[in-house]
């Protein structure tokens, strides 16, 4: 070594700290470890029975039977398993960690063992104050008995007691005593059912009993079922399948279930937030994965998988690509679904007024024609009614039936019984022998067949439901007396159509009585809206068009069609029932302002409603009425200062005169030469 560098190790020496050895030091076990890890496998009793059970399962059993035993305060778990004795399996069963299934993963009879941490022997005083347990092998029966005084102490040595026994005996009875056993309650037996079903491996050969009654396995069907598969560098192989139900899933099934040797671990719902995957997916889905290679992931406690584990982190990747493929299979598969659905309750509403035109006896239609409905051809009308073929084709193309996310299905039900009475309707007009034009003759028909059917309605609501003057009803039983929707009445009760107390949600027999008289032929404004698309919200129409009908212009193009009946403030508007279908059309018009008729409506028949005819024209167009009924009409109508609209002295407006006959329907005109 050179001079300079002794120097220098000279000098570093001098600030170096003198070194000794002063011992070792050893890790040591508190007297509270056994007690804390007790704590930390198992917080609530029914993970603690579910441990039991699987130690039941690595011994082989064929059978394990449950016993509670109230009025002892005895709680039991008995098994047929392979049993223990002092030199063979007993000691392993005491022992804290170092588990055997690390070293000896397969039982005899090559079941893949649950568990590894070593933890048996705790759950026996997160259960019990006290028990005895049983257990035969090889001739041998030992006897164990404990009771526990504060917290478990790791060393002290039990007593144990050999009996001999049949050689072909085997198995395991632990008795365990507690106070709170003598509740029948304290622990939940339905929800162990349920927890035992979907948390171990029940087969042909492994069975458990719950007070003698058998728990079966839970299999899950569905029609929307699909098969999850994957590999991962950390996760291994996985496979499963995603039940997406009909039904809300109940807690602890729903979710994400990860078996692991087939015993479940993890919370179902933790494993991934399902919300983001829509409701659908969130309250509906059940997922059963199988991933042994997770077995590392198992934390102590078996409720949770840790989330830093890498295979952890792939498995949720797979699962979450899978959702969301079958999150817009399922949303696809609900408007499929949807549009059966709604066919279906066309189909059902269709023959339903297919029975009631049929019951009016015009001869027109019978009860046995065949409905069906057309999704390829396009048609100008939405239905179309074939006499000689005994046949109503409905075309599902047609706007007036097309099915869309937002349609409602009463309001599709009550466009496809329009269809049916139209396509009627048209078939009446094509052999009518009156006079007039073709859109006339099919006016007339409709109008004659939409009269006859509310005719007929009322009257057989009125006969089933009788009014009494004096007796009050409710919103829904107003609206079911009146044919009217339930929005329908409360538009009604809350807009004054109706003479009753301010915030008031009942009405008398009179008031209704009142108003069906006053309102013949007539819907409330809220039907409307009810009744075809492009009026949503409803409230917010409601609004608009009661700002412009109050406008009052003697030019307003739907004032002839449109009255207020209210009986204080606010308004409450009435529409005719035969122009229902173009008053809707023309409101939806963009060209609709309610203050001139600055385009024509895009409803001839509306256009007819609002001209004016002679007394002859009116008689050839009304059902083919007389002259002199006509003139009774208007006459009886100007007496009752109920406004029929005249042009040129003796004109009058067609749709005043509609609803003045309606008014007035009660007078039989024919009897008075007047």
């Amino acid at each position: 070594m050179k001079e300079g560098e002794r120097k220098q190790k000279g000098a570093n020496s001098k600030n170096t700290p003198s070194q000794r050895a002063v011992g070792g030091i050893k890790r040591y076990y508190g007297r509270d470890l056994a007690e804390s890890t007790a704590q930390k496998v198992q917080s609530n009793d029914i993970g603690a029975v579910i441990e039991q059970i699987s130690n039941s399962y690595n011994a082989d059993a064929t059978r394990v039977d449950i016993i509670t035993i109230p009025e002892k305060g005895l709680f039991i778990n008995s098994d047929d398993g392979v049993g223990m004795s002092k030199d063979n399996g007993l000691q392993d069963f005491y022992r804290l960690g170092d588990s055997i299934i690390k070293s000896k993963p397969y039982s005899p009879k090559g079941r893949r063992r649950l568990g590894g941490h070593g933890t048996a022997t705790l759950v026996l005083k997160k259960l019990a104050e006290s028990y005895e347990m049983k257990t035969k092998r090889d001739g041998l029966e030992t006897v164990v008995m404990e009771k526990f005084e504060g917290d478990i102490q790791v060393g002290v040595e039990l007593k144990v007691i050999e009996h001999d026994c049949d050689p072909e005996a085997h198995g395991t009875t632990i008795k365990m005593h507690n106070k709170r056993f003598q509740n029948p309650d304290w622990i939940n037996l339905k929800k162990l059912a349920q927890t035992i079903r979907m948390e171990l491996p029940l087969l042909p050969d492994f069975k458990v009993y719950i007070n003698n009654e058998e728990v079966l396995p839970r299999r899950f069907d569905s029609k929307n079922k699909f098969k999850i598969e994957g590999i991962g560098n950390h996760m291994g192989n996985v496979n499963g399948w995603i039940y997406v139900m009909d039904r809300k899933v109940p807690d602890g099934e729903r979710g994400i279930n990860i078996y692991v040797h087939g015993r479940r671990y993890g919370d179902p719902l933790a494993f991934t937030d399902l919300a983001k995957f829509g409701m659908a997916i969130a309250s509906k889905t059940v997922i059963v994965l199988h991933a042994d290679e997770l077995h590392k992931a198992i934390l102590l406690d078996r409720g949770r998988l840790s989330d830093d584990h890498p295979g952890y982190k792939e498995l949720q990747e797979l699962v979450e690509h899978n959702l969301y493929s079958i999150k817009n299979y399922v949303e696809q598969n609900k408007k499929v679904n949807t549009i059966k659905e709604m066919r279906k309750r066309g189909l059902t509403a269709a023959r339903k007024i297919v029975s009631e035109l049929a019951a009016l006896d015009t001869g027109a239609i019978s009860r046995d024609v065949n409905i069906s409905i057309d999704g390829v051809n396009e048609s100008s009308t939405p239905a179309l009614y074939l006499p000689k073929d005994r046949k109503i084709v409905l075309y599902e193309r047609n706007p007036m039936l097309n099915v869309t996310s937002s349609t409602k299905p009463q309001d599709y039900c009550n466009r496809t019984q329009l269809a049916v009475e139209e396509a009627v309707a048209l078939h009446l007009a094509d052999t009518s022998t009156t006079r007039g034009s073709e859109i006339g003759n099919f006016f007339l028909e409709r109008n004659k067949i939409l009269e006859k059917l509310a005719a007929e309605r009322l009257e057989r609501e009125s006969r089933s439901k009788p009014l009494h003057p004096q007796k009050v009803y409710t919103a829904a039983e107003f609206a079911a007396h009146c044919a009217y929707s339930l929005g329908g009445a409360r538009y009604i009760m809350n807009n004054e159509g109706v003479n009753v107390p301010e915030d008031c949600n009942v009405v008398t027999g009179s008031e209704i009585t009142s108003l069906q008289d006053a309102a013949i032929g007539m819907v409330p404004l809220y039907d409307l809206f009810n009744s075809y698309e492009g009026f949503e919200p409803i409230a917010n129409y409601i609004e608009k068009y009661h700002e412009i009908f109050s406008q009052n212009s003697t030019e307003n193009t739907l004032k002839p069609f449109i009255i207020n009946m209210s009986k204080k403030d606010s308004p409450c508007y009435f529409v005719e029932r035969a122009f229902l279908g173009e008053i809707a059309k023309a409101l939806k018009s963009e060209e609709f302002d309610g203050r001139k008729r600055n385009a024509e409506p895009n409803s001839v028949f509306l256009y007819m409603g609002m001209e004016f005819y002679s007394i002859e024209d009116i008689a050839n167009l009304s059902s083919g009425m007389t002259l002199d009924e006509v003139r009774n009409i208007i006459n009886d109508a100007s007496q009752r200062d109920i406004e029929i609209a005249t042009s040129k002295g003796n004109h009058y407006r067609l749709s005043d005169f509609v609803s003045a006959s309606q008014k007035l329907r009660g007078v039989d005109y024919s009897d008075n030469p007047n």
